[in-house]
């Protein structure tokens, strides 16, 4: 079963997340921030990052660079509850894909579904 890592400043949406996603039969970790998540040492289990792009402290996308920068690369699915088409197209120019809070259960798991079925190894490059 992959674990799937969520990476929000939202309680109650990691909350909810982790529901949904357990219920789908995935193991699921959630962290508040990006340096909670690296603090923890789960970087050598994820299967794929459910990641918040807005948060305190390193934002979503500097954590994927750093992490590809390290020899890492995972799934990604990016999640955002901004309109800001900018940054959308930045992450879509680099390969990922990119949903809008709030999504519906069922688009939140079939977008899951997709990233985890492309080969990680094509995103990986982005960053070298």
């Amino acid at each position: 079963m992959q674990l799937i890592v969520v990476i929000d400043d939202d309680a109650e949406l990691r909350k909810a997340l982790e529901r949904l996603l357990s219920a789908a039969d995935y193991r699921v970790e959630s962290y508040s921030s990006v340096e909670e998540f690296l603090r923890s040492g789960a970087t050598t289990k994820v299967g794929c990052l459910l990641l918040d792009i807005e948060l305190s402290g390193m934002s979503g996308l500097q954590l994927v660079s750093q992490l590809c920068a390290e020899g890492l690369a995972f799934h990604v699915l990016f999640m955002t509850g901004s309109d800001d088409k900018t940054v959308e197209a930045h992450i879509r120019k680099l390969g990922y894909r990119i949903v809008h809070k709030p999504i519906a259960a069922n688009e939140l798991l079939k977008a899951i579904e997709e990233v985890c079925s492309t080969d990680v190894r094509s995103t990986q490059s982005v960053f070298d």
